[in-house]
């Protein structure tokens, strides 16, 4: 933390900065993790349509 001082840097902006890249680098992870049952859904949906379709408004 000293050192980061001296150098005069923003650690609570180098934290943040950080966090958002660790979150987004999750996302994607999980995206891949996720994309068989994505496409279950979507399977599933094409066929079926959505549930509740009958009670939308739009």
């Amino acid at each position: 933390m000293t050192e980061a001082q001296e150098l005069k840097l923003d650690v609570i902006r180098a934290a943040e900065d950080c966090i958002a890249r660790a979150v987004k680098a999750e996302e994607r992870l999980w995206k891949i993790e996720d994309a068989e049952a994505n496409q279950a859904e979507n399977v599933c949906i094409d066929r079926h349509g959505l549930p509740l379709a009958k009670y939308r408004q739009f």
